[in-house]
């Protein structure tokens, strides 16, 4: 969900574009019309087909559109319907192309071009009547309705390719047109027709990766930083918007906001933004945005999954307490994948900057009255040694990583340390004591190895004899 840190920097090749571009449907138009001829028809539309061009291959689009009172003649292709001028055009598309996928919105543009020209009527205009015993198509008796739109739209798409992703913007021309027609003597058809070309020429910012701009359309559909993430792409954030929210959201990387809290460490890389602002809407704290960073493997380091952790405005999110975002905002689950990634579910009632990180113990140590590492101590087999050592804190006294601590000899080879040392005890002041019962056979020089939960490690060497 969002390169936050150790960011995959985009490529060199060129953001995706589009120089020319066609949608044509095939056999799927479907309007739904509230047809008033002298005031104002509402129609809506459905279209799916075929896209060619720049990204070929199946689009789906969808919206509606507005026309006013239709008092201008619409000429003989409008079977003697009035038209009237569109008071409003809105989609949605989307294309699935091999080379990259499209989405995006379009919007009616009032500001048509001088040498902008087309057959079939005027621009920016349409037609929406209830018809009965009309002629239509050289039919006599024929009910139903028929409608049509010419509109010049812009339009705003973000398109994933090869090289990344890019927010396009431009002009088209679009033509939606639909007869649901009944006779008696020939029976009851539906005729219809979509079009879109991509017109002029194209406005392209490419979007960075592990960023994202949206259009939230109220269907509560999640939208990603990235498909997973991989060792290139570490850290990848999801966003379940609540159902009913529309707006516009924006996710951009930026310089870190400054050093992590005390007690932790921010997962950066050297010239790499490790912030993530977004922008959008509010929610509520009953129903907030539901955020999922997931944390490749290879940018733990040996950290402990449930030790990462995220940041808002740089300070560390706590866990949920309650249902909803209690408190606003907090962690409501921590888990790993079968490969090792940390995957962190955040709930938020508002987006602010984000970072991700993990716990830093700093770990200092042993203290007096054992020798500093590898300085050797010489102790009796059998005997109880207290080991203390700091760490950057209180930290509760689940410090240390699993499996630890090791014991193992100055050659490197493990010995069994067995049920002989007790849980590290929190003494104050960021202090802690270990008690160790020395193996009562061993003897020679051995190392006490303490890896704390943040991957950081102590030693203390000993000489028993």
């Amino acid at each position: 969900m969002t390169v936050l840190s150790g960011v995959h920097v985009a490529s060199a090749a060129a953001p995706p574009s589009i120089s020319t571009q066609i949608m044509i449907d095939t056999d799927s138009v479907d309007t739904d019309e509230l047809c008033d001829p002298g005031g104002i028809s509402t129609v809506s539309f459905t279209a799916s087909g075929t896209a060619t061009g720049t990204y070929s291959g199946p689009f789906t689009a969808s919206g509606s559109y507005q026309i006013g009172p239709q008092v201008m003649p619409g000429g003989s292709s409008s079977n003697e319907l009035a038209v009237g001028p569109l008071l409003s055009f809105d989609e949605t598309f989307s294309i699935d192309s091999p080379a990259g996928t499209i989405r995006g919105t379009t919007t009616l543009k009032a500001d048509v071009p001088a040498d902008f020209s087309t057959s079939g009527g005027p621009i920016n205009s349409g037609a929406c009547s209830s018809f009965a015993d009309h002629t239509l198509s050289q039919v006599t008796g024929a009910s139903g309705t028929l409608n049509l739109a010419l509109a010049y739209v812009a339009y705003d798409a973000t398109i994933t390719g090869p090289g990344g992703k890019s927010q396009v913007t431009g002009d088209s021309f679009m033509q939606v047109n639909q007869q649901h027609v009944q006779d008696s003597s020939v029976g009851p058809f539906v005729a219809g027709e979509f079009f879109e070309l991509f017109y002029r020429a194209l406005t392209t910012t490419p979007i960075a990766v592990g960023s994202v701009d949206v259009e939230l359309d109220g269907s509560g559909a999640p939208f990603s930083t990235g498909d997973e993430a991989t060792p290139d792409l570490p850290v990848v954030l999801t966003i379940d918007p609540p159902d009913g929210m529309t707006g516009h959201v924006s996710a951009t990387r930026q310089p870190s906001g400054g050093p992590a809290p005390a007690g932790y460490a921010l997962f950066a890389a050297d010239g790499v933004d490790s912030a993530l602002a977004i922008e959008g809407p509010n929610a509520t704290t009953a129903d907030p945005y539901v955020m999922t960073f997931a944390v490749d493997a290879t940018l733990l380091d040996g950290i402990a999954p449930q030790d990462v952790q995220v940041f808002r405005n740089g300070a560390a999110v706590a866990d949920c307490t309650g249902t909803g975002a209690t408190p606003d905002p907090c962690v409501s689950n921590r888990s790993v994948t079968a490969d090792g990634d940390a995957v962190l579910t955040v709930r938020t009632s508002r987006f602010s900057t984000w970072e991700v990180g993990r716990l830093e113990y700093t770990a200092s140590g042993p203290f007096a009255p054992l020798r500093a590492y590898p300085q050797p101590n010489r102790v009796k087999p059998g005997s109880i040694v207290p080991v203390r050592f700091g760490l950057s804190g209180a930290r509760g006294s689940d410090v240390l990583a699993a499996g630890y601590p090791k014991l193992i000899t100055c050659a490197g080879t493990p010995v069994a340390v067995g049920a002989s040392v007790l849980a590290p005890i929190p003494v104050g002041r960021g202090q802690y004591l270990l008690l160790w019962a020395t193996p009562r056979r061993a003897s020679g020089c051995h190392d006490l190895v303490l890896r704390f939960r943040d991957g950081d490690e102590l030693r203390a060497r000993f000489d028993l004899r």
